[in-house]
Parts: structure tokens; sequence; C-alpha cells
């Protein structure tokens, strides 16, 4: 019951619709020739249809259709107007027939008795003091309409009580509807057609990016901004084809843009470095890293800052900018890392005896690898002593601090054991036989004689 309750609606609007579209064709078509026409006046002199008249700026007509009146107004910028002639034609005919002579103060004119909007063209010649035309302009009247009063025009009630101006009314709004119900199809689907863009785009750059690992707040942003960006394009796009002026829209969108970027350049520049930290990947979550002397663990990347957690438990929020215009030293893109502990022996010892004390200390360690095998090395044959450092190679450089510190204990106090000396630094003094220094050790001078 529902069903044809509801066809019965459909069949009956369609009914309405072809009822009254044979007296709207005519009427539509006025309306598209006074449009031409108010955008700007005929060539003077011209008596042509309102479709040929060429676009001048002099005269500017207009006419409305309304309870059987024309009312005609104009205005006119030229200066030696002497007298306005007014004519009438059958519409889209050439057959022009004076309605009058006016003064060159009059503005407007009322045309009674006429039966339609359609019905006459108008034309209106602008004469000097001999008779010259100097400019005309032709026009053809559109009726009132309830739609007419958003655009500005005036309704009255006169209009109100006329049945002629509901029924030109209903048919504008139903064309209307018509002609705009295709307009928004064309728009949802290409609305439609940039969504599939916008899904495809994303898929492939959020895929990628979870392959690669990126922090899910930065796969979440940049799939905000895909989004935001074509999306905002395809709407752009829509609007556009459904008639929607977007001109001044997009210039004050781009003006506002500028704002924001001059105002948050800083911003951009680490969101832009963020960007490329995803794409280049010197480092990523759970690294560890050295920066300006800072060793600890990468925690998260984020479009502004990468924080840090160093050995202390304080977390370290860097700019991304700061992270690559600075020296980053990666511990754990290699399996392995090696610790290098620095150590010096006096030149009397022996560097064999201080080495093999030195290699006792790693056996049975399970945090140092065995190959690379462990080695002692000298480094230096310094000013009080000759440096030594001992290498070995661990797999977890989480513990690389630790195993630091570990060992150049071990290597401090396995030296000790094998009775080899760790010099300090020290300085000797010579003194030459001088008499200052005879005199201070109390020694009597000898004689000058």
């Amino acid at each position: 019951m529902m069903l044809k309750r509801t066809w019965g609606i459909v069949l009956l609007a369609m009914g309405l619709a072809l009822l009254l579209a044979s007296p709207t064709v005519r009427a539509q078509g006025a309306f598209l020739n006074a449009a031409s026409s108010a955008s700007g006046p005929a060539a003077a002199g011209t008596a042509t249809s309102p479709a040929s008249q060429p676009v001048t700026s002099h005269i500017q007509l207009t006419a409305r259709f309304h309870a059987g009146v024309v009312d005609l107004n104009w205005e006119c910028d030229l200066p030696a107007v002497a007298a306005f002639r007014l004519e009438r034609a059958d519409h889209g005919s050439k057959n022009w027939e004076e309605l009058g002579s006016l003064g060159p103060k009059e503005a407007s004119f009322k045309d009674t008795n006429v039966k339609s909007a359609g019905a006459y063209d108008y034309r209106l010649s602008a004469l000097d003091g001999g008779g010259t035309v100097l400019d005309a302009a032709v026009v053809t009247p559109i009726q009132k309409t309830i739609l007419n009063a958003f655009k500005g025009d005036v309704v009255t009630l006169q209009d109100m009580l006329d049945f002629q101006f509901w029924q030109q009314s209903v048919n504008t709004l139903v064309l209307s509807t018509l002609a705009f119900i295709p307009k928004l199809l064309a728009a949802l689907i290409l609305f439609g057609i940039f969504w599939l863009i916008y899904r495809m785009v994303r898929r492939i750059v959020v895929g990628s990016m979870s392959r690669a690992h990126v922090d899910a707040s930065i796969r979440d942003m940049l799939g905000s901004l895909i989004k935001w960006s074509v999306m905002g394009f395809g709407l752009v796009i829509a609007c556009n084809q459904i008639g929607v002026e977007i001109a001044a829209l997009l210039t004050g969108v781009s003006i506002i843009g500028l704002a924001i970027g001059f105002a948050a350049q800083e911003t951009l520049a680490n969101f832009i470095a963020g960007v490329v930290i995803f794409w280049d990947k010197p480092f990523k979550v759970g690294d560890w890293i050295i920066i300006d002397s800072i060793f600890g663990q990468v925690l998260r990347v984020s479009f502004r800052s990468t924080r840090i957690l160093d050995l202390n438990g304080e977390t370290l929020v860097m700019p991304n900018t700061y992270m690559l215009a600075n020296r980053v030293a990666n511990h754990s893109t290699h399996p392995m890392i090696r610790i290098e502990i620095p150590i010096g022996i006096a030149y009397k010892e022996s560097i064999d005896k201080a080495r093999a004390a030195l290699l006792a200390t790693v056996e049975g360690d399970e945090r140092i690898c065995k190959d690379p095998p462990p080695s002692v090395v000298v480094a230096q044959c310094a000013d009080s002593s000759v440096n030594l450092v001992l290498r070995i190679w661990t797999r977890e450089e989480a513990i690389e601090r630790t195993v630091f510190h570990d060992y150049l204990e071990k290597a401090k106090n396995a030296l000790d054991a094998a009775h080899i000396e760790i010099p300090s630094p020290h300085v000797q003094l010579f003194l030459e036989s001088t008499p200052a220094v005879a005199m201070l050790a109390g020694e009597s001078l000898p004689s000058l004689r």
C-alpha cells in the first residue's frame, strides 16, 4: 500500500511538471534573453534581435513583468542625450513600433495590458539634439516570482494576489530543480572519484609507513593530511560544478594559509624535518643513539620533535630540525658494537704482560662476543705512560655503557694484581749549580778576587 502511494505521488509530480512545462519554456527563454541584454545594451542605431546585440555599457535597461504590466527602468551615462525613444516589437521579430518619446531626465516607463512576460521585446534609443541615435539597448522582460525576492527584487501585495505570479514561481522552481539535478549528480560523481583517489593514496602511503614501522601517531597525522588535501580539492571542484562561486573563498583561504605559514615557520620546518627522518631513516623508535654527547634510546618520533630516554631516566625532547642539523651516531643499525676501555701503564712495564692480564678479565663473560675476539692495542706513547686500549664487542647496545664501566674497573684491578704500575702524571725537575742555588742551599759564595 505504501509503495503504491509513493508511486502515485511521483506520477502526480511528473504530471504537474509536464502540465506547467509549456508556459514555462517561453518564460525561461524570456529570462535568458533578459539576462543577456542586462549585461550590456546594444550598439547605437541597430535594430537587430536581442540575441545579436553587441555589448556596451552606456545604457543599462531592465524590464520586469507582473500582473499584466512591464516595468522598464534604465540608466544612461551619455552626456549629450536630448531624448529617449522607446519601441516595442513582438518577441523575436524586428517590427518595432514606437511607444513614445521620453525626456533626458526620465528613467522609467510602464507598459500596460501585456499578456505574458515574453510577449514583447523592448528597445530604448538615446538621441542627441538632431535626432541621431547615440546608443540603444534591447531587453525582453522577465516575470516576477517569489524566487526573485532572494535576488533583491521588490515583491508587492499586488504581485502576491496575482495567480500568474504563483504559477510562474512554481514553474521556475520546478525548472530550476530539474536543471540542478544533473549538476548535483555530476558533483557527487566527481566527489566520489576524489574519495576513491584519497583511499588509494592513503592505502599506499600509510601501508608503506606501516611496513617501515613508523610511529602510529605519524601515520594518523599523514593520513589526515592526505584526506583534507585530496577531499578539500574534490569539494572545491564539486562546488564549482553546481555553480557555487568559489573564487572569493579560495582567495580568503590562500591569504589565511600564507598568514599561518609565516606565523608557524618553525613548526612547518620541524614537520618537514620529521618527514625527512621518516623516509631517510637515520634512526627509528627503539634505536640507541648518541647526539651532542647524549646517549639514549629513541622513544618516539612525532611530526614536531624526537623524544630520547637517556641513562639517567630523563626524557629529552629534541626538535626534528636539531636532529637533522647535528651529528647522530646510531649504535643499533649494526648487529654488534665495539666498546673501547683505555688504560695506561708505565714505560718500564711489559706490554705483553699487561695484555695478558687485561684479556684474562674477558673470559667467561656471555655479554662479550667471541668473534671478533677481544684485543689489546697500544693507542699512544704519552708523556708519562704507554696508553693501551682493551677492545671488546657486544650485541646488546643497551648495555654498552654498563659494560664499559665494568671493564674499566676490571682492568684497574687486573693490572694491580699483576703488579703492573699505572703511572700518574708527574714532573721531574733538574737544578743546575748556580750562585743563586748555592745561596739557597746555605753554601758560602766563592771569592770574586
